[in-house]
């Protein structure tokens, strides 16, 4: 996309606009030739006197700030971690306005870059240096990601004790039980991780009574119980979803499908996917119509009509567009729409693959052959629980 404004003139040829210009086309086409005039141009505007930047309004300022963006995006998607991290250090300096963003991204490309302890430093630089939990939160939930349960843990412990100096224990105000809950819902996920399922339940259930979102939320807990095979566990918290029924209709289906009980699956999804669809709950109504087959190719054509519309589409949208070519066996397609998916969560600092979660889509609903082909683009648990084969689906 280009750096001038909607109408403006074309840039002048051999300009610091044109040379960005370039480099975004470039960027634009995934070509790699896009990141020596990045560097380029971040090279020769930061030896230059910030008087002369400021000048003009600020206008070598801003091509810098947005050419060292762009370059920091690319490395990421190139998978190019280190150098990325480097010109996000660059960004703190030159980009003070945004610092404490650039120093956020700086933690999440170092987790990116699987140097987990050197991002969780600077996330907890973050977390302590403010009010509330979020940050606490962030690095639990990495913890876990990795597999160190013991810290896990003792953040969490962390993060109570910091609830408990903040509120009275008789305080009952929503900020207080909303926090009460936060922790809880960590020590739900963190007994999940462990396999403790009742303890898991049990923290579930007393956030939802403290929180009104997490009480409209099961899904958080029976998501997870059913992607671990505990579906009986979970049927009681799927009853409790009352706002959600393509959600409810879909879940009910991938465990009735993963416990062998192909048509009263086949029931389940065919209601989800009669729910009025890109309304309410879009992406279980297209799931729910994958399981299914798709076999008019409506909720594929859906997707890429949304990506048809969306200059920058998001790229979990991508997955979708992904995961509904590789129903109707078109694997090309396929491969590059997860393909972009993975790219774009790189560049945004959302992690170095797409996440398991989503891997457990394509488990449940390809076959080996077609899992072979795309498994590059996921995490991955080291283990499935439960036997997630099924046929492959006619086109």
């Amino acid at each position: 996309m280009s750096n001038n404004d909607a109408g403006s003139l074309p840039a002048i040829k051999g300009s610091w606009e044109d040379l960005l210009d370039q480099a975004q086309m470039l960027a634009t086409n995934q070509n790699d030739k896009a990141i020596p005039i990045y560097e380029k141009l971040v090279t020769r505007l930061t030896a230059m006197a910030a008087n002369l930047r400021a000048a003009s309004d600020g206008r070598l300022d801003r091509i810098l700030r947005i050419a060292a963006s762009d370059l920091q995006s690319y490395f990421a998607m190139r998978g190019r971690y280190d150098e990325s991290i480097s010109i996000i250090q660059l960004l703190q300096e030159f980009d003070a306005e945004n610092a404490v963003a650039w120093q956020h991204r700086e933690g999440e490309m170092l987790l990116m870059a699987g140097r987990i302890d050197e991002g969780i430093a600077i996330l907890r630089s973050m977390a302590e240096s403010r009010e509330g939990l979020g940050l606490w939160a962030r690095i639990a939930s990495e913890y876990m990601e990795v597999d160190r349960s013991d810290e896990a843990e003792t953040v969490l412990d962390q993060m109570r004790a910091m609830v408990d100096e903040k509120w009275h224990a008789d305080d009952q105000s929503s900020d207080a039980n909303e926090d009460r809950a936060q922790v809880l819902t960590l020590q739900a996920a963190l007994s999940f991780h462990r396999r403790q399922w009742q303890e898991g339940i049990d923290a579930y259930q007393q956030a939802m009574a403290l929180d009104g979102l997490q009480a409209r939320s099961p899904q958080f807990a029976y998501t997870r119980l059913i992607r671990a095979g505990q579906d009986e566990a979970a049927l009681p918290l799927l009853v409790k979803d009352q706002e959600h029924p393509t959600r409810v209709h879909l879940w009910r289906g991938i465990s009735l499908h993963n416990r062998g009980d192909k048509s009263a699956a086949e029931r389940e999804w065919s209601v989800a996917a009669k729910a009025k669809k890109m309304e309410t709950e879009t992406f279980e109504y297209l799931l729910a119509n994958y399981y299914l087959g798709d076999k008019e190719g409506a909720a594929l054509g859906a997707v890429l009509e949304a990506i048809r519309d969306s200059e920058g589409s998001d790229w979990t949208v991508f997955y979708l567009a992904g995961l509904g070519w590789a129903v109707r066996n078109e694997m090309t397609s396929a491969i590059s729409n997860f393909r972009l998916s993975r790219l774009q969560g790189r560049a945004l600092a959302y992690g170095a693959n797409l996440p398991k979660h989503l891997w457990y889509f394509c488990q449940t609903m390809l076959d080996e052959e077609k899992l072979a082909q795309i498994g590059e683009y996921f995490d991955q648990p080291a283990s499935v629980s439960v036997s997630l084969e099924t046929e492959p689906t006619d086109p």
